[in-house]
């Protein structure tokens, strides 16, 4: 029974959550509030039901919303209705063609560059709703900051929405508000486009499924660090899948895995699917009887939430990292951080990756992984590293770290690395998080270059009293 009200509970709060982000990726993406409500629940349910991490919260998204914007504007209404579709068609072909994996050899610095530069897209969209009432979107953004700062547990989006409502209907600023919704259950249809004209929709379909299937796995991944579980990577893609194909036929806007609002579901306790129900139901239940109340909700509220919603997503300690870190990250960073901003998505990925690889082949290295045993010590296992720690060579250690032995300590020398990049310093700064689910009780970093060591440090993860210069002064502080 007490779980039964945890799950509850937890839906709920999801729900509330969802709500306001779900009005405003809406509009933000180029369509209406009604198509990202009805999206956060048709899409949430399905995609919950059917995907590979029993915590993931699917919906409507602001890094979604920066595609779907264009895609309107060139293609109306229906064509985004039908390149959703053909991204959730996408999706499933990649999940049943074992597909999901491939995400993780995507360099960090190009996830970073894109995550930062949708961030900047999604304020500039805004600028033609906030110049109409500026002071609301600031009261808005300063109120959800400030009731995060208090008190974690408060929908705190949702209590800034309200502040905005009450302060635009106190002070009369008269700014647009968002369309009344109508109270009724969203109509099944297909797209009202003929078979010839989804050939141009291909295009945008691919990035509205390279992004959903990034963001998604990303979302997933999370969610695994925080519970200790594992995702099924490519039933998640057929269930995000499935979810475009559904929110598509009902009207929404395409869908992904939600960082925030999987995270509100973990910190709540929410641990079963039911959670998905009962946050759909909740949204179901706004929409019937509150839809016409949405009428008083103004645009430049909505934008505070949207500007808060940037901030989280750009990567400030990435940046920072950068700073000391190689110049060919920084380089990867940017550049897909400006094409993203300046094109799109399938352009500024396609590219960091293509930037990646050609700089990986000129510092073509590889990286052994040697076993050593130093002492006889069966509880203590060493591992050198020699050559080139890079995002082409990362599932090299994380695959020899999963046949360590139960029990102990692993010591990983890596006096013999010759090349570092940011991809390998997240590895290395997630090493004893990910070793939890393992055998090995401890991981011990020695040996790392100065410069290295900094980087590490930044990064956080592994204490700092484990990141020691000397393998002799490791071996010695593990026998003690």
């Amino acid at each position: 029974m007490v779980k039964l009200v945890r799950e509850i509970s937890a839906g709920l709060t999801v729900g509330l959550v969802a709500l306001p982000l779900a009005l405003a990726f809406g509009i933000a993406g180029g369509a209406t509030a009604a198509a990202g409500l009805y999206t956060a629940i048709v899409a949430g349910l399905v995609s919950g039901l059917c995907g590979g991490s029993k915590y993931q919260i699917s919906g409507p998204t602001g890094a979604m919303s920066v595609i779907l914007v264009g895609v309107v504007a060139k293609y109306g209404i229906s064509g985004m209705l039908a390149a959703g579709l053909l991204a959730g068609v996408l999706q499933i072909l990649m999940g049943l063609l074992g597909l999901g994996k491939l995400v993780k050899l995507i360099p960090n610095p190009v996830i970073t560059g894109f995550t930062n530069g949708i961030a900047i897209v999604i304020v500039l969209g805004q600028l033609k709703y906030i110049t109409t009432a500026p002071f609301l979107t600031v009261l808005v953004a300063a109120t959800i900051l400030l009731v995060r700062r208090v008190n974690k547990t408060i929908p705190a989006s949702l209590f800034g929405l309200a502040v905005g409502i009450g302060a635009n209907l106190l002070f009369g600023w008269n700014g647009p508000t968002v369309q009344a919704i109508e109270p009724a259950l969203p109509k099944f249809g297909w797209p009202n486009l003929a078979l010839a004209d989804l050939v141009p929709l291909f295009e945008p379909a691919l990035a509205i499924a390279l992004l959903g299937t990034i963001e998604s796995l990303l979302s997933a991944a999370v969610a695994d660090s925080m519970t200790g579980t594992v995702h099924n990577s490519n039933r998640e893609l057929v269930g995000q899948g499935l979810g475009n194909i559904a929110a598509a036929l009902v009207g929404g806007v395409p869908s992904t895995g939600a960082i925030a609002r999987t995270a509100v579901n973990i910190q709540n306790g929410g641990s079963t699917r039911l959670v998905h129900v009962v946050h759909s139901l909740f949204l179901l239940a706004v929409l019937l009887f509150l839809g016409p109340w949405t009428a008083f909700i103004p645009l430049a509220a909505l934008s505070g939430i949207l500007v808060v919603t940037s901030y989280d997503m750009f990567d400030f300690q990435t940046v920072t990292i950068l700073r000391k870190s190689s110049t060919h990250d920084a380089v990867i960073l940017l550049a897909t951080m400006v094409l993203t901003v300046c094109t799109n998505l399938v352009v500024a990925v396609g590219a960091g990756i293509v930037l990646a690889a050609l700089i990986q082949c000129y510092h073509s290295k590889t990286l052994r992984i040697l076993p050593l045993n130093a002492n006889g010590n069966g509880n203590i296992q060493i591992f050198s590293l020699q050559g080139a720690l890079h995002f082409g060579t990362v599932v090299s250690l994380n695959k020899a770290l999963r046949q360590v032995k139960p029990g102990g300590i692993v010591i990983l020398d890596l006096s013999g690395l010759t090349m570092l990049d940011q991809t390998g310093v997240i590895a290395l700064s997630k090493l004893q998080q990910s070793t939890g689910q393992t055998p090995a009780a401890r991981i011990i970093l020695c040996g790392l270059h100065p410069e290295y060591q900094s980087l590490v440090e930044a990064a956080g993860g592994i204490p700092t009293d484990q990141i020691i210069r000397d393998l002799a002064q490791t071996l010695a502080l593990a026998e003690g």
